[in-house]
């Protein structure tokens, strides 16, 4: 494991390489120049002890020290498989309307289910589509009874949105559980 270090009193990290000094000034390469990186406010941090299989060593900002705790559970994610599951339109809208995304307001969202009618922020990406992908865009949600993760759309919108694949499949594990 590499050395770590404390910056001004901070948790233990690794340096990196590069970081300014107090007056502003940039000091690079500070592995391999200890002066600059005192300058930067790096102390070298006491050695992190080895995790065990039943505990792990967390940084005790308060004592100043590592510890060793209970390893926590790891969480069940669900399977690839449950994250393609089709959700509904109006789980769909809600998590949509729901923090911690607030892509569309909560009156869009009920308007959406309730009409047909298209968020401004979604009608925005339809609009940028090719003209012949625009009908069956509008129609999908608009109308469908259903949206499925693998569906080209579903990524173009989260594109529009900048979430890459894995936070949108995290928005339809959430949408999922609505």
């Amino acid at each position: 494991m590499p050395d770590l270090y404390r910056q001004n009193g901070g948790a233990p990290a690794e340096l990196p390489f590069e970081a300014f000094t107090a007056d502003g000034q940039l000091r690079t390469d500070l592995a391999n120049h200890p002066d600059s990186a005192a300058e930067c406010g790096f102390a070298l941090a006491p050695p992190k002890p080895d995790d065990t299989f039943d505990e792990i060593a967390v940084w005790n900002s308060v004592a100043e020290t590592w510890v060793m705790i209970e390893r926590p559970l790891e969480p069940e994610l669900p399977s690839h498989a449950e994250v393609f599951l089709p959700i509904t339109p109006r789980q769909f809208f809600q998590a949509l309307a729901l923090p911690p995304y607030g892509l569309i307001t909560s009156q869009e969202a009920l308007d959406a289910v309730k009409t047909g009618e298209i968020p401004a922020v979604m009608q925005d990406v339809i609009d940028g589509l090719p003209a012949d992908a625009q009908f069956n865009a509008t129609m999908l949600v608009a109308g469908g009874q259903q949206f499925n993760r693998d569906d080209p759309l579903v990524a173009i919108f989260g594109a529009s949105q900048d979430m890459d694949a894995a936070a949108i499949d995290a928005f339809w594990r959430f949408a999922r559980s609505l």
